[in-house]
């Protein structure tokens, strides 16, 4: 833009204008690169930049219901639960049916994306145990694919057209899409000796953003996070250390390609792949930190801060900066923000 106004202004010279009306055109042109120069701040700010208020609205985002519920509706093509394969709870002989009876499975898990009903227990015998897991749909019942038998059905994901399933052995991450079984698992960091950790959490954001997290308390690994995204393609964010043995939870705002990430006192957002402190709640003994984080109907992140001492508590609204948005503290993604000490006094 520069190079153009001093084209210009060349362009002026070479026509011998008078110097007052040279002298106006000059300030006139340098106007126009510095409200362009503001414009292009602006925008940056709009998109790039974040900030905390005090004041919002609360009105939290309906949390994602998942296809494993207790009792999940029948589908169309099952009417009745008298329609399920006549399965057992445990073993059961003709014998043991005749003199004890046995308890009938009608516990199911089903997929609305892959419109299939789950369902697994035994079948009645003369003697021993016959394992069935089944799958049903439109046309007809038979049994899972070999690596998802005695699997736990975990989550119904639509964005990505499958099903998640937890393995049996090891808890392997098993996903279905009705033609195939893609193990995750086997795509875990791998760590010394080989092993992999045995505990996973599924989390979906309220923008739909689908990721894998390694259990951070109850695995002896080191955490991490991935991203699924359509295709199976995985997206793996760096975890600090010291966050092993800490509670999480995962968020996303809009228009926003980074994760955001509450881990015990502290908001973490990921900076070129990896997860860095944005705002810290010191360890103060009278200084509550975010235990609980919440997202907002406007996208924003919801926490609370407050002095046990006194009792009194301030509500913080996380959300992107703009010309209209109500911001106070703005957020430096390199330099974290600390909160609480006007709460310690």
């Amino acid at each position: 833009m520069k190079f153009y106004v001093l084209f210009a202004m060349s362009l002026v010279h070479q026509f011998n204008f008078s110097e007052i009306r040279l002298l106006k055109i000059e300030s006139i042109l340098r106007i126009i690169v510095i409200l362009i120069g503001i414009t292009s701040s602006v925008n940056a700010q709009t998109l790039n930049e974040y900030c905390l208020s005090t004041v919002g609205k609360i009105e939290t985002t309906n949390k994602k219901t998942t296809a494993f519920d207790p009792t999940p509706p029948l589908p169309p093509f099952i009417d009745s639960v008298e329609n399920l394969p006549e399965l057992y709870k445990k073993p059961c002989t003709k014998f043991s049916r005749y003199f004890w009876g046995c308890d009938r499975q009608t516990f199911f898990s089903y997929s609305p994306t892959l419109n299939r009903v789950f369902i697994q227990g035994y079948r009645q015998t003369d003697w021993g145990r016959d394992f069935a897991h089944l799958e049903i749909s439109p046309s007809g019942t038979k049994s899972v694919l070999e690596p998802l038998v005695n699997s736990d059905f975990s989550e119904d994901i639509p964005k990505l057209n499958g099903v998640l399933f937890r393995g049996d052995s090891k808890g392997e991450a098993l996903f279905y899409d009705s033609n195939k079984v893609t193990n995750l698992y086997d795509r875990f960091p791998k760590l010394k000796k080989n092993t992999l950790p045995h505990s996973w959490l599924y989390r979906e954001t309220s923008e739909g953003r689908v990721f894998l997290a390694i259990d951070f308390v109850r695995t002896k690994a080191y955490p991490f996070i991935m991203e699924l995204k359509s295709g199976l393609w995985l997206r793996f964010i760096s975890v600090p250390k010291e966050l092993k043995d800490t509670l999480i939870d995962l968020f996303t705002l809009q228009n926003d390609s980074r994760l955001w990430v509450k881990a015990g006192r502290n908001i973490l957002a990921e900076v070129e792949g990896e997860l860095q402190n944005i705002i810290v709640v010191p360890s103060l003994p009278n200084i509550s930190g975010p235990i609980k984080v919440e997202q907002l109907t406007d996208g924003s992140i919801y926490f609370q801060v407050k002095n046990t001492k006194t009792e009194s508590t301030i509500n913080y609204f996380l959300r992107q900066a703009s010309p209209t948005a109500s911001c106070e503290i703005m957020l430096d993604l390199n330099k974290p923000v600390k909160l609480g000490a006007e709460l310690s006094n």
